[in-house]
Order: C-alpha cells, then sequence, then structure tokens
C-alpha cells in the first residue's frame, strides 16, 4: 500500500479525533485545549487539513519536483526499528539528501511528513 492507500486507511482515525476535538475530548483522558483558544485552532487547522489530504498533496508534490530523493536502506530501517519498532511506514519512507532551502543553507535535516531532508548524506 502506497501513500494514498495509507492515508485512506487512516481517514476513520483522523475523522475520530477530528471530532474528540470539536466536543473537547481526548484520547487517554488527556484535556484538550480550551475551545477557541490559539492551540485549538491550530490543532483543528492541521487535524481538518491532513483530513482534506492537504499534506499528502504537498508530499507528493515535493517528491516530484525532488526526484534525487531514495527509499531507505535496510541498514537505516533496522537502525530506526530499534528506536519505533513497527510504527513507522518505513518502505514509505524516503530520505532527500540534496535539499536546498533551509538545510543547506543552515546546515540541519527535517521531517517533512514522509521525507527526511538534509543538505549532505546521513549515515547511520
Amino acid at each position: 500500500m502506497g501513500r494514498t492507500g495509507r492515508w485512506l486507511q487512516l481517514q476513520p482515525r483522523r475523522l475520530r479525533m477530528l471530532s474528540d476535538l470539536l466536543i473537547g475530548r481526548r484520547p487517554g483522558g488527556a484535556s484538550a485545549p480550551r475551545f477557541f483558544h490559539v492551540y485549538w485552532w491550530v490543532e483543528i487547522w492541521m487535524l481538518f487539513a491532513d483530513f482534506l489530504g492537504i499534506f499528502l498533496l504537498y508530499d507528493n508534490l515535493a517528491g516530484l519536483v525532488k526526484w534525487k530523493g531514495r527509499p531507505l536502506s535496510k541498514e537505516e530501517i533496522d537502525l530506526a526499528r530499534t528506536i519505533f519498532g513497527d510504527r513507522l511506514p518505513y518502505r514509505l519512507i524516503r530520505l532527500d539528501e540534496a535539499a536546498y532551502f533551509g538545510p543547506r543553507r543552515h546546515h540541519f535535516a527535517y521531517v517533512s511528513f514522509y521525507t527526511v531532508n538534509s543538505w549532505k548524506p546521513l549515515r547511520p
């Protein structure tokens, strides 16, 4: 299953998270931000954008533009599994070691959805 299939598979969970936040409920009994507080609005907009597939669209378009990205190597997946177990869809994660805008100028790596962006090769 690819990124779009995974997005479709997780839609019921996204809808539940969105509805729970709208009624002031969180998983595990944690309290949600107060209604109409700035954090509440940020979380609502992020969940709504995720539900609509805006982040998926961004990641797919970025993948077309950043064609030099590569899948994680077996060694990188093995290392990640020691930290995250089976919680991540490793075969969907890509590594862009030629990211330009932020990383090259300021020398940092960051994650955008399913893509790890860096200005130079990352070694496990």
